[in-house]
This record gives structure tokens, C-alpha cells and sequence, in this order.
């Protein structure tokens, strides 16, 4: 099936999604792995930094499930729900973070916050360009899908939802 314009364009964001998803994930997943290797008593940073990777991960998997099936517009909305979700809970804490963090003794005594505001814009900047466009654009196409749906057009419309979801997940 061919995809019309906006779908591709809606793919193509989230390739690049998936791959700052993968920055996110290899950065906060390097550090998960060197405290545990190091051992050293920063049980903060190990539960920040894993939760971090997991959000992450999360993320990348909603954006290879998504790119790898063809998805009912319900189904598509549902994904990018998710995605928007875990970006948030990303952005959450790293604004967290930056507030009351455990993290603030390990700068420099000039500017502690520094670091971590600049890590919170990024984040803002981010959030408003790739995630949540997608998300109104997944909620408008699945408005306008409905509205569109004549009622004899009704059975047609279900029954490609279903050949959707009939697909592997992971195929």
C-alpha cells in the first residue's frame, strides 16, 4: 500500500525519533553499566540514568513496531501516545532533575545548574518539534478519518482496520 505524503513525512520524523531516542540510550545506558562496574555508591545516578534508558528504549521499540507494520489509525495514535509519553516522562526528569537533583555537587561551584538547564532547553526544543506534532497529527488524521467514513463506507473502513492489526507485531 502506498503511503500518502503526510504518512511518509509522519515515518520519516520518526526515524529521527528513534535514532536521538538511540543517542538517549547509549549515553544513559553506558552510565548504568559503568556505575555498576565501577561500584561506586551513587545509587541515584544508576536509578536515574536506568530509567533514562528505559524511556529510551521504549521509544525506539514504539518506532520499530511502527515502521515495520501497517497500523489502523486508532492503533497509529495509540503509538504515538506512547511516544509522546516516554519523551515526556524524559522531560520530566530531567527538569526534576535540574530542580532538586542529587546531581548539583558534581559541578563546578560557579554555575551547578548550568549543565542541566541547558540539558532541559534541548529538551523543550525537542519535545516541541518531533513529538508532539506527530501526536496532533495522528489524532487529526484519526478525527478526520472518522469524519470522513460515509455509513455504507463503515464495514469497508473496519475491515481494514482489522487486516491492520492482523499483521505480525514483530514480523
Amino acid at each position: 500500500m502506498a503511503f500518502t505524503l503526510a504518512q511518509q513525512m509522519v515515518r520519516t520524523v520518526s526515524i529521527f525519533q528513534g535514532l536521538l531516542a538511540f543517542v538517549v540510550l547509549c549515553y544513559t545506558g553506558g552510565r548504568v553499566i559503568e556505575i555498576l562496574a565501577y561500584s561506586t555508591p551513587r545509587i541515584y545516578s544508576f536509578i536515574a540514568s536506568l530509567f533514562l534508558s528505559l524511556f529510551a528504549a521504549g521509544i525506539i521499540l514504539a518506532v520499530w513496531v511502527q515502521y515495520k507494520i501497517l497500523m489502523a489509525h486508532k492503533v497509529t495514535l495509540y503509538f504515538e501516545m506512547a511516544k509522546s509519553a516516554f519523551a515526556t516522562l524524559i522531560w520530566l526528569w530531567l527538569i526534576l532533575d535540574a530542580a532538586f537533583g542529587s546531581g548539583l555537587n558534581y559541578y563546578p561551584r560557579y554555575s551547578p545548574r548550568k549543565p542541566l538547564v541547558i540539558d532541559f532547553g534541548i529538551s523543550v526544543i525537542i519535545l516541541l518539534i518531533l513529538y508532539y506534532p506527530t501526536l496532533v497529527w495522528a489524532y487529526i488524521d484519526k478525527n478526520l478519518r472518522r469524519e470522513a467514513i460515509s455509513p455504507t463506507g463503515r464495514e469497508q473502513a473496519q475491515d481494514e482496520e482489522a487486516a491492520g492489526e492482523r499483521e505480525p507485531l514483530l514480523g
